[in-house]
């Protein structure tokens, strides 16, 4: 039962041969790609889609923001999500708060590093 191959298939193998010619296209398409034998296509990013509508500010984000400026850094991320009743990764993920943070506590990072 080698096929002319020199090795025997196992029986799994052996039944997708025989069936392979009655499996939709898009399925031998699947088959090939998780065997490594096609390249699975490139997935679409960021640039590839159309613009997303502005999204309007999330209520927590300026209660968030506002503890971010008051603590001077040193309330956590993770603390401050609990506060404002989100998730950490909600509020890392958030683009205004990434930004409001690196703003707000840039001066506080260079004072540290430079020993004052």
């Amino acid at each position: 039962m080698g096929h002319g191959w020199g090795f025997a298939l196992s029986k799994d193998l052996q039944r997708l041969n025989e069936k392979w010619h009655t499996l939709p296209r898009h399925i031998q398409e699947v088959i090939l790609m998780l065997a490594r034998v096609r390249k699975i296509p490139r997935t679409r990013t960021k640039a590839d889609t159309w613009p997303q509508k502005p999204r309007e500010t999330p209520e927590w984000l300026l209660t968030a923001i506002t503890i971010l400026k008051d603590s001077k850094g040193y309330i956590t991320d993770r603390e401050i999500a609990k506060r404002v009743g989100v998730s950490p990764s909600t509020l890392s993920r958030n683009e205004a708060y990434g930004k409001a943070k690196r703003t707000y506590l840039q001066p506080y990072q260079t004072i540290g590093r430079s020993g004052l």
